[in-house]
């Protein structure tokens, strides 16, 4: 509408050209992470939050007189990851509760003696069926943090056979990628600062762009996770 296009103008001149991310714990169960916006030309930013923003926001605060009054003429703005809001701020603190997170799954009900016979028989077939092979961090990683899962569900119902299987199996093909033996090694870029495969680096289109920075935080979680096994 010509009102919201107008509303809009009011704010056209000032964009975000990057962000300073800092992080605190006030306390063992909440984590604040507060983004910083750089920013060119003058007045107000004006951004757009997604649904997991808006919930844990604690400024600025999303439902204030201007912000109403934005999103009452430019909402809603519907995207594949849900409606977003639009916000007025060049501050942004996200509050997160952090949840307990154990190394094992919660049982709701008690298994037979049939159901456990039928998870030791597949576990034992997966173990050695499934094992991590691919060259690629994004689908090594894959593969070494579903042997891993494998081992904590083996030691956690007691499958000793399957349980010892698999962790053979994640000190045998992780140790190659830790030492730098296997064929596509990490190295540190000392550009911008991370870790990096050889062909990833080489070629921005290699791993989904994992040389480019894309997807490390699952990429390389899953090494983690493996690794966080093993100890």
């Amino acid at each position: 509408s010509e009102q919201a296009f107008n509303l809009l103008l009011g704010y056209v001149q000032k964009y975000p050209t990057g962000a300073v991310v800092s992080f605190s714990y006030p306390s063992g169960t909440i984590a604040n992470v507060v983004y910083t916006y750089t920013t060119v030309g003058p007045g107000s930013l004006l951004m757009l939050a997604l649904p997991h923003h808006v919930s844990i926001l604690q400024y600025p605060v999303v439902d204030n007189e201007e912000n109403k009054h934005i999103q009452s003429l430019l909402s809603p703005i519907w995207t594949i990851k849900g409606k977003l809001r639009p916000v007025v701020g060049d501050v942004w603190k996200l509050q997160y509760n952090l949840v307990q997170v154990g190394w094992q799954y919660t049982l709701s009900e008690k298994l037979s003696t049939q159901q456990l016979d039928e998870i030791a028989k597949n576990l034992i077939q997966d173990v050695k069926s499934i094992y991590p092979t691919a060259a690629d961090p994004y689908t090594f990683g894959k593969e070494i943090g579903r042997m891993a899962r494998l081992a904590l569900i083996a030691d956690n119902l007691g499958i000793a056979d399957a349980r010892q299987q698999a962790i053979t199996n994640l000190e045998l093909t992780l140790t190659p990628w830790l030492q730098g033996t296997n064929v596509n090694f990490l190295q540190y870029d000392r550009i911008y600062g991370g870790l990096v495969t050889i062909n990833g680096i080489n070629d921005q289109n290699s791993e989904f762009g994992s040389g480019w920075y894309s997807d490390h935080h699952f990429h390389y979680g899953y090494f983690m996770q493996a690794a966080a096994t093993l100890a």
